[in-house]
């Protein structure tokens, strides 16, 4: 096979070094071949004759592994003086792999290595990083300016200091170690961190490159490199702490936190609260599927939502569904979704999940308890309203306003004072008042209201605080007690009636024991005295007081009800006309009396003697109320009465339907409250 090219340019090198190496050239014959003169110039055997150091050195690059350069001058032609760069790079053979001769002119050459320079120079001083070349005792004998703004220290000061007074005390034993494996080639880390100190004190955090600078063949020095990176570290460091607190919430968080990509809907992270909600390990959880879990009549709403968020349609961030726990228990879940972006691309979906089955079994309970509450409140017997701070009802029940005999935009418009009887307002309003400033105060008082057709209630009303939109309100029920209280004002009556029918009933005898000893004796006297003699006139005198005695006893008797009662059918017209003497005998000389009895007044079943009393009482009452004279008017009529009670004094309840009435008045000075209060009271008149 014949040789290549390459490999008798091999040869023809080995020969030649060889030949340089004994002092003398070894020839061969192949070294006549033709393309020795082509593989080698005529320089090269100048170099040979006149550096044999060099080949020697090149001898052995080339019995080892590894690249040499070398130039050399020669002077040529024309007194030019070129410089002559060899290059030679040898395999693991010992072969030669690669010899480049290039020629250049010295001043050509010498431009070339200021251009060089230039370049390296600033490189050095343009760079952000801080260059110090250091000598065997890391003393600085080079740097460039940013080594001072990183130190803090001027040129001439950190010449003249050792570097490693500018390393942090606590790290000088590392830097120092490390620096002197370096010097003496040992293996030792060429890029580390360390603490430095600047020259006013402040600890800085900076990363040095040290790389050992040669000369013939020996470590002269160091070349380094320090960066700071203080606010590197501060940020690493921030960084770290914001993972470690990202990691705490992310775990100790009371919501469920998962991450999911876009291939599967298994979760590839999650936190432990996600497992908890729903009665699984973090293991199992980390194998299941999400919508494993989703209750199945939610499974396609959820589905449709995700699909139409990663198409990029705007759909809800956050709502509800139901999953199943591990146990098969429905868990009521308030999700909301966010997608997770790298670079603008979609590249997962972040979910954060809220247990609310606490919160919807709240809001069930708080539902149901509401609808009872306006059940009761729309149904409830009592009025009930709420009332602003101004208060003017603002929510009411039906009965609210039906018993005030309102409509419900009337009652919207009044406030509470306008419905309250004027003599019980300043009561009201100072209780409110009181309730309002927290005062402790009885919630439940009795006051009076006024209907729209001006009757007046008396209610019960009970007043609490409540907060309605926010605000505090007063929610009062009020309950209609005049029924109640008229039932009372009757039993009182009766009571007090009682009361004085045992007492009118004991007297009554007690005067009918004393009047049977007064007027029999006083008969027996008349019997004795002389006729027309003045004793025969205080005779009579006690015989006529004693008998107007026994009527009065006879009165007391009646209303005892010991005495004896003849109702029958009585015409009151006839019964008025038959009292016209009596009842002018009891009226002054300057009182009228004035009748107005109607023809077809209707007859009633009554006793006539009590209602001749009765109205003879009324006359006196009468006469007495107008001591300056006036007109008392006895009228008669038929009167129709819708049912019910007959009058605030009275206990009866009356079927509805035409009533014979006899009405008496007259044009005096009325009664006071004070004495209508008591009209109806037993012997008051």
């Amino acid at each position: 096979m014949k040789d290549s090219f390459w490999t008798k340019l091999a040869i023809v090198l080995v020969y030649a070094i060889a030949s340089a190496a004994l002092g003398y050239l070894i020839l061969t014959k192949d070294l006549t071949e033709w393309w020795f003169s082509i593989a080698l110039p005529p320089i090269f055997f100048v170099c040979l004759r006149r550096r044999k150091s060099v080949y020697r050195s090149m001898l052995a690059i080339i019995l080892g592994v590894g690249t040499v350069h070398y130039f050399l001058r020669y002077p040529g032609r024309f007194s030019e003086e070129f410089i002559v760069f060899i290059s030679v790079t040898a395999s693991v053979c010992g072969l030669c792999e690669c010899i480049t001769f290039e020629f250049k002119r010295r001043d050509k050459v010498n431009q070339l290595l200021r251009d060089s320079e230039d370049r390296y120079r600033r490189l050095f001083e343009g760079t952000q990083d801080g260059i110090v070349f250091l000598e065997r005792d890391l003393t600085p004998s080079l740097m460039n300016d940013h080594i001072c703004e990183v130190t803090g220290y001027d040129r001439e000061e950190l010449l003249e200091k050792p570097f490693i007074d500018l390393v942090h005390p606590d790290d000088r034993k590392m830097v120092l170690s490390n620096a002197e494996r370096r010097f003496h080639g040992e293996d030792a880390p060429r890029t580390y961190e360390f603490r430095g100190i600047r020259k006013n004190g402040e600890v800085i955090d900076v990363e040095g490159s040290f790389d050992p600078v040669y000369k013939d063949g020996q470590i002269v020095g160091i070349h380094v490199v320090v960066r700071d990176i203080t606010e590197r570290k501060r940020n690493h460091e921030a960084l770290r702490e914001s993972e470690e607190r990202y990691g705490l919430l992310f775990e100790g968080a009371e919501e469920g936190i998962a991450l999911y990509g876009l291939e599967s809907p298994k979760p590839i992270l999650f936190n432990r609260r996600c497992a908890e909600m729903l009665g699984y390990t973090q293991e199992e959880l980390a194998d299941r599927d999400i919508m494993e879990m989703v209750h199945p009549d939610d499974r396609k709403t959820l589905m449709e939502n995700n699909r139409k968020r990663l198409a990029g349609e705007l759909v809800p961030r956050t709502y509800e569904f139901r999953c199943v726990d591990k146990d098969g228990r429905n868990v009521n879940v308030e999700a909301s979704f966010d997608l997770i972006r790298k670079k603008g691309k979609i590249i997962g979906i972040q979910a954060f999940y809220r247990d609310i089955t606490e919160k919807k079994k709240a809001e069930q309970e708080l539902k149901e308890s509401a609808e009872r509450y306006r059940a009761l409140f729309e149904t409830a017997n009592d009025s009930i309203a709420v009332f602003d701070e101004n208060i003017r009802p603002i929510l009411f029940n039906e009965r609210f306003y039906q018993v005030l005999g309102y409509t419900p935009e009337e009652i919207a418009s009044l406030n509470l004072l306008e419905i309250i009887h004027p003599d019980d307002r300043e009561v009201v309003l100072e209780k409110n008042r009181q309730r309002f400033n927290g005062q402790d105060i009885p919630r439940t008082y009795e006051f009076r209201v006024l209907r729209k057709n001006g009757d007046i209630l008396t209610v019960e009303g009970s007043f609490d605080i409540v907060q309605l939109d926010g605000k505090n309100r007063i929610q009062g029920i009020l309950r209609d007690i005049t029924a109640r209280k008229l039932m009372e004002n009757r039993l009182f009556e009766k009571q007090k009636e009682r009361t004085l029918i045992t007492l009118a009933g004991g007297i009554a005898h007690d005067f009918n024991n004393i009047l049977l000893g007064i007027m029999g004796n006083a008969g027996l006297l008349k019997d004795e005295v002389p006729t027309d003699s003045d004793a025969e006139e205080m005779v009579k005198s006690i015989l006529s007081s004693s008998e107007r005695l026994a009527r009065l006893t006879k009165e007391l008797l009646d209303y005892s009800r010991a005495g004896i009662h003849q109702p029958r059918r009585t015409d009151l017209n006839q019964v008025v006309l038959d009292s016209i003497d009596m009842v002018k005998g009891s009226l002054g000389p300057n009182v009228l009396l004035d009748f107005d009895c109607s023809p077809d007044l209707k007859p009633v079943h009554a006793d006539p003697m009590q209602i001749q009393q009765v109205l003879l009482n009324f006359c006196v009452n009468s006469n007495e109320a107008m001591e300056d004279g006036g007109t008392l008017t006895i009228r008669t009529r038929n009167l129709f009465h819708p049912g019910g009670q007959l009058a605030s004094h009275s206990e009866m309840d009356i079927e509805p339907g035409y009533y014979a009435c006899i009405q008496v008045s007259d044009t005096g000075t009325g009664m006071p409250t004070e004495v209508l209060t008591h009209v109806f009271d037993p012997f008051f008149t």
